[in-house]
């Protein structure tokens, strides 16, 4: 997308979007889902001198606005860690110690029949 394509979106709420803004998570370039109520939609505005004038882009104003769970996208490339998280190690059962296995069960006697 070029600077001259898309449409601006304003918008305030007090849901801590600010501070996701101030802490580098909505950095220009991310997308991001944002929901709302639609206030206005403007094309033009009027100069100081009267005059009507286009807006480079469309103008969305929300209400209400929020950013819903999972709504937050990809970072732009310049942006991004190149950091690999990792939560755990893969073991093979190969490589497994007896202290990584679970332990094992209780003999369980069969249920009697009638």
């Amino acid at each position: 997308m070029n600077e001259d394509e898309g449409c601006t979106v304003e918008f305030t709420n007090s849901d801590g979007l600010m501070a996701l803004y101030q802490k580098g998570f909505l950095p220009t370039g991310r997308r991001v889902t944002v929901t709302g109520h639609i206030r206005t939609v403007a094309e033009t505005f009027t100069n100081k001198e009267g005059e009507v004038v286009m807006l480079k882009r469309p103008k969305i104003t929300l209400v209400d606005a929020q950013i819903p769970t999972g709504g937050l996208g990809p970072m732009p490339k310049d942006k991004a860690t190149n950091t690999i998280r990792r939560v755990g190690a893969v073991v093979k059962p190969s490589q497994a110690k007896p202290a990584d296995l679970p332990e094992p069960q209780p003999a369980v006697d069969a249920p009697p029949v009638f």
